[in-house]
């Protein structure tokens, strides 16, 4: 007897990738919100928490960058989309053009 297809998504290295992508916007959010606290505090205390913040949103930037391939790489789709290409290619396509004459 075969599995539904809501186990097989669950039993699936994609299914593991697409739950990284609360915490990764949880640690996003984190960063960006002790860079807006940095702001209010005076300049002695602000520039050393302005560097953990800037360190931190450099590293979700790059936590964010792994996450798209990976999520790319084990997309049960993933060959009708190297194919026609990805959605968020042609929403960012879109946008660069949306202003074009």
């Amino acid at each position: 007897m075969s599995q539904p297809d809501s186990q097989i998504m669950k039993d699936t290295t994609f299914h593991h990738v697409c739950n990284l992508e609360r915490p990764l916007a949880a640690a996003r959010n984190f960063a960006t919100g002790i860079a807006l606290i940095s702001e209010t505090l005076d300049e002695r205390g602000a520039s050393s928490v302005q560097q953990i913040s800037a360190a931190m949103i450099d590293a979700v930037a790059k936590i964010e960058a792994e996450y798209s391939t990976l999520f790319q790489l084990t997309h049960p789709d993933r060959d009708r989309f190297e194919r026609e290409g990805w959605p968020t290619d042609k929403a960012a396509g879109a946008l660069t053009h949306k202003g074009a004459p």
